[in-house]
């Protein structure tokens, strides 16, 4: 127990007065002494009672004091600012809420200094429709569309019937973060060639081979025979075609991106700036076909080519919002381009004949088969809106390395791709004068285009 200094000094005046062998002390005297000191001493709950100016004054610590005590946290914990689940002690100010531990610079309101993004493309471009092209037939029949022609097959054109299968390309996006809050950026992607090809000899022993036409001379459907047998085998024409459809596509866009909004898991941009779009579309068909009953050996070949350029200039406007939780990364990017399409269009054809003989025979004139009529260049100006949708999902390999995966869509509200154009309508009569052949003009056609696939690639950010 605790004595204060008055308490101290009685009891040592009283030894003085009682020590060892004095006479006059007694046993009575000695008990005295005692009972007289333990009434001088403090109890228990004296101890916080200041009794005298001349106390010694002490802060002693309760144990229900002790509770409110922060408890350390180990080191590495998901909690900071000096509390814990536990505690009593007010955790309602901000840097006293719990918080999750972060790995990376996209977890937090601060985003990188600088990015850079590299992507492989797997991606599916809407397959293109055309006029029937190239049509087979069994040896014997004739390889003509109707429902006269049942055994007749479409290989190469039709609706649906150019393009559409899986093409890789590259996406590259690079920039860099000027504050906290605004940054800017690039992006350039390019798709390969999705291509369509069909190649094909024929003398009608193996199958018939033939171009469909509508003869605006018979009023009905028929075809350019390029091999082929009549019902008695006889060869009556022996041949080869080639045909092919190509589509490319390339794009570039500078923008801006400014934080729209953000936590502790997520940060979303609003992203501005400049887009470019660049859709060529092509298409070749080329056939030779040689008289073998009656034996003349005269050839007829027929070339066709229409080609389509696409070039969007515009702007875009959109967001991109980016989830963060420990090392995995979920991202959203939805934007609106908008902007002026240029279509140009091209139509061009020749048929050669050539007369068997010493020398021969050949002459070439403008016309194939196909773009008769309407030869020639085509241009206007329309515009455009290609949304765009991108999800991925990335998981941070590295402090500044994140391998993701993801999906994107884009849409195209007006596109013209070449087979659109091609017009099958042939007059047999005015083929060997040049022209006119009773195609109509061309009338444009205002189309749209789909590109969707999956996104492979790698984010480098620091």
């Amino acid at each position: 127990m605790l004595l204060s200094v008055v308490a101290s000094s009685a009891m040592t005046a009283q030894a003085q007065d009682s020590i060892g062998d004095l006479s006059g002390y007694t046993d009575e005297d000695f008990y005295a002494a005692e009972a007289a000191y333990e009434s001088e001493q403090y109890s228990a709950g004296d101890l916080n009672t200041k009794s005298s100016p001349t106390e010694v004054d002490y802060a002693p610590i309760s144990y229900s004091d002790m509770a409110t005590v922060p408890t350390p946290m180990p080191i590495g914990s998901a909690y900071d600012g000096g509390c814990s689940p536990t505690s009593t002690v007010s955790c309602s100010a901000p840097a006293c809420k719990p918080k999750r531990r972060k790995i990376g610079s996209l977890a937090t309101c601060q985003a990188s200094d600088m990015w850079t993004t590299a992507e492989f493309l797997m991606w599916f471009p809407q397959a293109r429709t055309s006029a029937p092209l190239i049509t087979t037939a069994p040896p014997g029949l004739a390889p003509i569309i109707g429902p006269a022609y049942p055994d007749t097959q479409v290989v190469f054109g039709g609706e649906d019937g150019l393009g559409g299968d899986l093409t890789p390309g590259f996406r590259i996006d690079a920039g860099k973060y000027l504050s906290k809050n605004f940054g800017i950026g690039g992006r350039f992607w390019f798709l390969g060639e999705d291509e369509a090809s069909y190649s094909a000899q024929s003398d009608g022993t193996a199958f018939n081979l033939g171009r469909p036409i509508y003869d605006t001379n018979a009023s009905q459907n028929d075809a350019i025979l390029v091999g082929a047998t009549d019902v008695g085998g006889n060869t009556l024409f022996a041949g080869s075609i080639t045909a092919e459809s190509k589509l490319e596509m390339i794009a570039g866009e500078a923008y801006g991106r400014l934080m729209f909004a953000c936590g502790d898991e997520y940060r979303t941009d609003l992203i501005g700036g400049y887009t470019y779009f660049g859709i060529d579309d092509s298409l070749f068909i080329e056939s030779t076909s040689v008289e073998v009953t009656p034996p003349t050996g005269d050839s007829f070949t027929f070339s066709d080519t229409f080609t389509a350029n696409n070039d969007f200039h515009g702007g875009q406007i959109g967001f991109e919002t980016t989830l963060s939780r420990g090392r995995w990364m979920f991202s959203t990017l939805t934007k609106v381009h908008l902007g002026n399409m240029n279509q140009q269009l091209s139509l061009q054809g020749t048929a050669t004949e050539t007369v068997a003989g010493t020398p021969p025979t050949v002459t070439v004139t403008d016309g194939g088969l196909l773009a008769l009529d309407s030869q020639g260049e085509y241009e206007r100006d329309v515009f455009a809106f290609v949304p765009e949708a991108n999800v991925k999902l990335g998981y941070r390999f590295r402090d500044h390395v994140l391998f993701t995966a993801g999906y994107s869509f884009l849409y195209w509200s007006n596109v013209a791709t070449a087979g659109e154009y091609v017009n099958p309508v042939f007059d047999a009569t005015t083929r060997a004068t040049g022209g006119p052949f009773g195609q109509p003009p061309l009338v444009w056609k205002d189309s749209s285009l789909i590109v969707q696939g999956i996104d492979l690639g790698v984010v480098i950010d620091f």
